[in-house]
């Protein structure tokens, strides 16, 4: 992937940050939330990235719930 893609600036994103939400993904890239998780889908297909479990308190609000994504562990040994 070439670095001036938007996935690979989310990528990029997930790997620098750590767990973070696509709605923090959508904030600093100035994207759509929902654009971003259209790239969030794709990278989790291919194995670049895996979601954690969501906090243990509820979410409120519309939307769907802050889901956390991190590269996997075998991705960030590199």
């Amino acid at each position: 992937m070439s670095a001036d893609t938007t996935r690979d600036r989310v990528l990029s994103l997930i790997a620098t940050a750590g767990p973070i939400t696509a709605a923090a993904l959508a904030s600093d890239l100035g994207v759509t939330a929902a654009g971003v998780r259209r790239h969030l889908t794709a990278l989790e297909e291919a194995g670049h990235i895996v979601d954690h479990e969501p906090p243990a308190a509820t979410c409120a609000g519309a939307g769907a719930p802050p889901v956390p994504l991190s590269p996997p562990p075998r991705a960030s040994a590199h």
